[in-house]
């Protein structure tokens, strides 16, 4: 009996796997063995390394990815090209592995707490109108003076928001203890004040306090509220939805784009947007604004703003510029209340600093001391500035005269003696000469110097064998943040998520959040990593605009119904290039009147005068408005007015003033005065 068949590997027996299959063959008289491959046996998936399916489905889920982006032929040749003998998992398999995750992350807290090594602070905010989100990040020091933090979202099951426990109850639930009833934050940062009052009188918190981003917003909503300014933001989107409305509007605006050679595009409205935005269409209008001007005339538009608006318009334009410097600053991952007084005190300075005085400034500076005045004079702003005394970059600089540091410093001394838990220090009087001996060491460290760009904690860490105590109590005023995480980077209009809320099962949905939020870095508000930068061309489109228009102090913009005039150079008739119908109020060119050669005349011009003036100025429409240089006789000018009113004058001098008829004369002649005196200024 044969028994090599037995013997030898080379079958076809389907219990023997492919990859060990192989047939004997003779080539040119040698025998060889070859694979055998069975067509009708399906190819045998690899199987996927556990860790790789950990690292993509912590990818997608971190960028808002759905999973099954896995399976995009992109995505397939950049694997294949790393790694050519690289395995993909599947969608299921990702789903399989997030679904074990956020179990896991459910029984397990996140933030791993230690009492005594820092304080515990938390930030949070929620963003949505039926379906609402939460975000809140947790604060913590795992070593001194090294601030960690988490970010977890939440899907909050109720619409409206009645307790504090919708809130509070997440972020306590994260935090590693016995029970989360045990959990209390030494700080924690809400996102408004409907919100504060809602949670302040819970008793979870040591300190509570209001997003500083929220103020911000309640200012500038303020000042965007003033008629001057609201008007002309009015104006300007009126103009950017009137090119936008028909092909031959817009072609007439790219003609003289290219002709002036401007690189920038036209802005797109933002009606009901975010105030950031309306920064970037106001700076993008302002710096188009010779372009627009051009275009008002070519096109026939009467109701663009005047150059004494666009002044007004600078002004607002570089006043929100320093505002969402301040807001980008404080919404640093390492931000703290400390920077908090600082630059409002920076924002007042720029507002009272102002070269040009405007009528509404006193309105600016009076909704900056209104809106402020929470963290200004309220109870907590001794908080704020004991926070602002123990930053390296504030202490006793221009913020405060050195007699208010001083008596910050005192306060704080005596505030520290109290709440003091050093066990050394037995005694009141050990207290005292220990507190201050470190702040003398500490006025003796700045006078080194400090750079804006120091990171507090850092620096704290160096000083600390220093001024041991003052470096831990620093520790406790410096941890808090002074934004709140920011719920609509995530979850509003265009955010991270925003599109997969409506996409997800409310199931896989909160299993998609829960290990999404744990990969998130803290972000406060006032930072939008989406937001167009100004790049340097707009920047100098708009100095040179500026520059130019605040040469004069008073500029008066070309006017269409004047054919002849030494202020303005150029002398062409605008012309409407479109069909009357689609033009609203079109201008009316009449040819100049001949000088005057009578008094008569004059009289009758300044009536005329007297009446536009009233029915339309120079600043509400200076395209529609009244010529404002006339020719008048030598004999007219406001040098001989005595001379004609010496008559009037006589009649009613030796008469009682309480006289109707009598004051009518004076009126009369107060108004007569003050027509020449018009005539003699332009």
């Amino acid at each position: 009996m044969n028994h090599s068949g037995a013997s030898q590997p080379g079958t076809s027996s389907s219990l023997i796997p492919s990859k060990y299959r192989f047939a004997q063959v003779r080539v040119n008289g040698v025998k060889r063995k070859l694979v055998f491959t069975d067509s009708s046996e399906k190819p045998r998936k690899e199987d996927v390394d556990p860790k790789t399916i950990e690292l993509m489905s912590h990818f997608f889920v971190s960028q808002g990815l759905p999973l099954k982006c896995a399976r995009e032929p992109t995505f397939i040749n950049l694997v294949r090209y790393l790694n050519p003998s690289h395995s993909i998992p599947s969608p299921f398999q990702m789903k399989s592995f997030l679904a074990n995750s956020s179990k896991k992350l459910k029984e397990r807290p996140t933030a791993h707490f230690t009492r005594g090594v820092g304080p515990l602070c938390l930030t949070l905010d929620y963003v949505g109108d039926d379906q609402k989100f939460l975000v809140y990040s947790i604060h913590w020091f795992e070593k001194a003076f090294e601030r960690q933090n988490i970010v977890c979202f939440w899907r909050l099951r109720l619409r409206d928001i009645r307790d504090s426990e919708s809130l509070l109850l997440p972020a306590r639930t994260s935090v590693d203890s016995i029970s989360y009833a045990t959990v209390k934050f030494d700080s924690i940062v809400l996102p408004s004040l409907e919100a504060y009052d809602l949670v302040v009188r819970s008793r979870v918190g040591k300190r509570y306090y209001v997003c500083f981003h929220h103020y911000m917003t309640m200012f500038v909503e303020n000042v965007m509220r003033i008629p001057e300014l609201a008007k002309g933001l009015d104006q300007l989107n009126n103009l950017v939805c009137f090119i936008r409305e028909h092909s031959q509007f817009y072609t007439l605006f790219e003609n003289i784009k290219k002709a002036r050679n401007v690189q920038f595009d036209l802005p797109i409205t933002k009606r009901g947007e975010r105030w950031e935005q309306t920064f970037m269409f106001l700076t993008k209008c302002l710096a188009l604004h010779d372009t627009f001007f051009e275009y008002a005339e070519e096109a026939g538009y009467q109701n663009y703003i005047s150059n004494m608006m666009f002044n007004y318009l600078l002004y607002f334009q570089r006043l929100l510029q320093q505002c969402v410097n301040i807001s980008r600053e404080l919404s640093q991952p390492h931000n703290s209340i400390s920077q908090v007084i600082p630059k409002i005190n920076e924002l007042k300075t720029f507002i009272l600093g102002s070269k040009r005085r405007y009528r509404f400034q006193n309105t600016v500076e009076e909704s900056l001391k209104y809106v402020f005045e929470n963290i200004t004079h309220d109870k907590s702003h001794f908080l704020y500035e004991i926070a602002s005394l123990l930053d390296p970059r504030y202490a006793y600089g221009k913020t405060f005269s050195l007699e208010k540091w001083l008596n910050i410093e005192r306060r704080a001394s005596e505030e520290f003696q109290i709440t003091s838990e050093d066990s050394d220090l037995i005694t009141v009087h050990q207290r005292q000469k220990v507190i201050k001996d470190n702040f003398e060491m500490y006025r003796q460290m700045l006078e080194l110097g400090v750079e804006q760009s120091e990171n507090p904690f850092q620096w704290w860490t160096e000083c600390h064998k220093a001024m041991k105590f003052l470096s831990e109590v620093a520790l406790q005023y410096l941890a808090c943040p002074a934004t709140t995480v920011n719920a609509s980077y995530y979850f509003g209009k265009g955010g991270k998520f925003e599109h997969l809320c409506d996409r997800l099962s409310f199931k896989e949905l909160d299993t998609f959040l829960i290990n999404a939020g744990m990969h998130q870095k803290y972000v406060g508000k006032g930072f939008d990593n989406n937001e167009e930068e100004i790049t340097p061309e707009l920047k100098e489109s708009l100095e040179n605009t500026a520059n130019r228009l605040h040469v004069r102090r008073v500029f008066i913009p070309r006017d269409p119904t004047l054919r002849v005039s030494q202020f303005f150079h150029n002398l062409k008739v605008p012309v409407a290039l479109f069909p009357v119908k689609v033009i609203s109020n079109p201008s009316v060119i009449k040819k100049p009147p001949p000088p005057l050669e009578s008094d008569s005349q004059a009289d009758e011009a300044l009536e005329e005068v007297h009446f536009l003036e009233n029915k339309v100025k120079i600043e509400d429409d200076p395209l529609r408005a009244p010529p404002m240089r006339f020719t008048v006789p030598l004999e007219d000018k406001p040098t001989d007015l005595a001379l004609r009113c010496l008559p009037m004058l006589s009649e009613v001098k030796n008469e009682d003033l309480e006289i109707a008829d009598n004051g009518e004369r004076l009126g009369k002649l107060y108004d007569e005065a003050l027509r020449f005196a018009r005539l003699e200024f332009f």
